[in-house]
């Protein structure tokens, strides 16, 4: 790594992490925003016929979730600033702390639910699998993978 690079992100504050190459299972992170950016990437060139070039400035413009909603999402502080310049909206923002505690307690009950999905998934896995014993004698049939 050249000394301008080893520079250059010190004065960002990066970190550099080394992965193996292609090998994408060890970067999660950007795999997941690839596919994030493909699907519009393809919507988009099958509507338009573009390259990807070109419909790349599209795809970026917008988040998944507006894409979904066909709007915008609104950060907790421009909730509460709107409530504070419309007066009709503060009765709607009075309600956020119960909005909140009923959110915690959904949270907790698809947590539950998720555990108890689990729990019987792992039930089932074990019922199905089967312990296999071999004696001296028994033929098996082995699989070479790879071998020439």
């Amino acid at each position: 790594m050249s000394k301008e690079f080893r520079d250059s992100l010190a004065s960002h504050g990066i970190t550099h992490h080394y992965s193996t190459p292609y090998h994408p299972e060890s970067q999660g992170i950007i795999e997941r925003f690839h596919q994030t950016l493909r699907s519009p990437l393809s919507i988009l060139a099958e509507e338009n016929g573009a390259s990807w070039e070109e419909n790349l400035p599209y795809a970026l413009r917008y988040s998944p979730f507006e894409l979904l909603f066909a709007h915008s999402t609104q950060a907790p502080l421009e909730v509460l600033y709107e409530a504070w310049a419309d007066p009709e909206r503060a009765a709607w923002v009075d309600n956020l702390p119960s909005l909140q505690q009923n959110l915690q307690a959904a949270w907790a009950i698809a947590q539950a639910h998720e555990a108890a999905t689990q729990q019987r998934a792992t039930l089932q896995a074990d019922t199905d699998a089967r312990t296999s014993s071999f004696e001296v004698g028994n033929q098996v049939l082995i699989l070479h993978l790879g071998a020439s």
